[in-house]
């Protein structure tokens, strides 16, 4: 009979003690921070937001409802911002005050918004503060044809009734849209502020000059240069001339001052003949 073989003894390859011990410390750590991942998305599930108020003072412009709407809205492209694709991405622990600040402050019409989060409730509070208007850009003679503007000279809200505020017109009008600014604005404001005379409405021209106009005559100004010189022009001449004469001063040239005397009725005739 043949005689079977004795199998060959298979030597078992030992993996070293250090490897196998940094093996099984890789592997408690990666069930560790598995763990801590679960246990904060569940975590997550309990701290996330429920409900989102928004409060709003000195509304102006534009309704109450459609401001809350807009914030709403901005608010809400955060609160859908993911985090690393487990968190919910309206989780209070994880949610950015000054974030959503910054969100909302994108808006045109807002000046100061403060953002808070409540850990006892899941509740967060938005507060919203518009800006307050210092002029008005209007493109005609209708209330609901102007637009408000705010101190830097931003263009931020369309106004729904008329304010007692200076009235600014464009010579052509090209675009004029939301967010966008007047160009000098504050010598222009600080020259219409201060004169002693009440404005009608300023005409921002093409070339880059002004006219204010006045119950009696207007004034042609550079908003490019420093205001109070041209204040000072401005109350010089009035010392000197009769307003109810005056068709225009000139105050745009360097330590010089032109205006132009209304026509008398045989001045008038004159010039018609």
């Amino acid at each position: 009979m043949p005689q079977r073989r004795k199998p060959k003894n298979r030597q078992t390859k030992r993996v070293p003690l250090a490897v196998r011990k940094r093996q099984q410390m890789y592997g408690n750590i990666g069930l560790f921070v598995g763990f801590l991942f679960l246990s904060l998305a569940l975590f997550a599930q309990i701290m996330h937001i429920k409900s989102l108020s928004v409060l709003q003072t000195h509304i102006v412009g534009i309704s109450e409802k459609e401001k809350i709407e807009q914030t709403r809205y901005e608010v809400y492209k955060v609160l859908n911002d993911s985090k690393f694709h487990i968190i919910p991405p309206n989780n209070r622990l994880f949610l950015s005050a000054d974030k959503l600040s910054s969100a909302v402050l994108s808006l045109p019409w807002v000046e100061k918004v403060e953002a808070k989060i409540s850990y006892k409730k899941p509740i967060l509070t938005v507060k919203v503060i518009p800006k307050k208007p210092v002029a008005q850009l209007c493109l005609s003679d209708k209330a609901d044809k102007c637009i408000m503007i705010d101190k830097n000279g931003t263009l931020f809200d369309y106004a729904l009734k008329s304010y007692d505020l200076p009235v600014y017109k464009m010579e052509s009008v090209n675009s004029i849209y939301l967010g966008s600014k007047i160009d000098n604005f504050a010598n222009l404001q600080k020259f219409v502020d201060e004169m002693n005379i009440k404005s009608h409405y300023i005409l921002l021209r093409d070339k880059g000059d002004a006219l204010v106009y006045t119950p009696k005559f207007y004034i042609k100004i550079l908003p490019s240069k420093n205001a109070q010189a041209q204040l000072a022009k401005l109350n010089s001449s009035l010392l000197e001339l009769d307003e109810d004469n005056l068709e225009y001063l000139d105050l745009r040239f360097k330590n010089r001052i032109y205006y132009k005397e209304k026509e008398t009725d045989s001045q008038k005739q004159e010039n018609e003949d």
